[in-house]
């Protein structure tokens, strides 16, 4: 049997052989030109790039001055948690993170079929954990009756176990959505080149942040937490977001998800759950005095209370 030849993987090493053979003065030569080359690249690319002035962008300025530091872009209907997140703005990258079995996925799909039922804008879900059946028996019992037609038209469900972020960029240019769900980062992160899940996290983080804002929607992400928590009883904080703290500072917004440690059972079949807003891009919420509310969101079995604190 005729073994193949990897040519490429041949050249690479023939390359390499050589410019070892070099003297220092050559390898310079050699790395200076590369650089160069590196640079005429980089000025073709911003050559495609768009840019405006200030004076531009004036209007724009003087017309969200109104909304500055206020409610703007478009809520949930959610009693409550629009209060808390002043709306979603386009450009914006929401992550929503907890530990496994937390009800990140439910409480993301809530926000985001409530969006679509009460201001008829067109979502898209990206899953890699779950079938599209899956995601229909949730959606419809989320969601009133009544509304069940509005969702079928504006309600897009991607599922697929490698989709990266050149994928997410493509469906988003394809179905052109109001807003974007994404559920998980960790299996996203995996399709980006590195050997350190800190590098493709990071990596993945600027990719959607970058689409958010090109494409001009809020992108809610879902994400894991490490087994270690840093919060004072045990719950997880923004610190133990898991794998980068790029997650962190590339956001513009955090949910955090726990469990009370006396778990309370409200009525039958419903427990409380904490959903705490850790990050806001206007505001420091650990500053603030965190007055919980109720507001109920609704899942596949059970109707759920949680407690948000904002």
């Amino acid at each position: 049997m005729t073994q193949k030849v990897d040519w490429k993987k041949k050249q690479v090493n023939r390359l390499v052989e050589t410019f070892t053979e070099m003297d220092d003065t050559q390898q310079m030569e050699v790395m200076d030109a590369i650089r160069y080359n590196h640079a005429l690249q980089a000025a073709k690319q911003v050559g495609m790039t768009k840019t405006v002035t200030f004076g531009d962008m004036y209007q724009t300025a003087i017309d969200r001055q109104k909304h500055f530091n206020k409610y703007e872009g478009f809520g949930t209907g959610l009693p409550y948690f629009d209060e808390a997140t002043m709306g979603f703005r386009g450009g914006e990258l929401i992550i929503i993170a907890a530990p496994s079995n937390f009800g990140k996925t439910m409480i993301a799909m809530n926000i985001v079929a409530n969006i679509a039922a009460n201001t008829l804008k067109k979502v898209v879900m990206i899953t890699m954990e779950m079938t599209p059946a899956e995601v229909s028996t949730r959606l419809y019992n989320m969601i009133d009756k009544e509304n069940h037609d509005t969702l079928k038209d504006n309600f897009i469900i991607q599922t697929e176990l490698s989709v990266s972020a050149e994928h997410v960029k493509a469906i988003v240019k394809k179905h052109k959505p109001d807003i974007l769900l994404i559920d998980h980062l960790g299996f996203l992160a995996k399709q980006e080149p590195g050997s350190e899940e800190r590098q493709q996290i990071d990596t993945a983080m600027a990719k959607i942040k970058r689409l958010a804002i090109n494409e001009n929607i809020p992108i809610i992400m879902i994400s894991h937490v490490a087994k270690t928590r840093s919060g004072g009883s045990g719950e997880a904080t923004v610190q133990d977001l898991k794998g980068s703290s790029a997650i962190e500072q590339d956001s513009d917004m955090v949910f955090m998800i726990n469990k009370p440690k006396q778990q309370m059972f409200l009525d039958q079949g419903i427990t409380e759950i904490v959903v705490k807003l850790e990050k806001h891009r206007t505001k420091n919420p650990r500053g603030l005095f965190h007055q919980p509310v109720l507001i109920q969101m609704k899942g596949v079995r059970t109707d759920g209370k949680y407690t948000l604190y904002h």
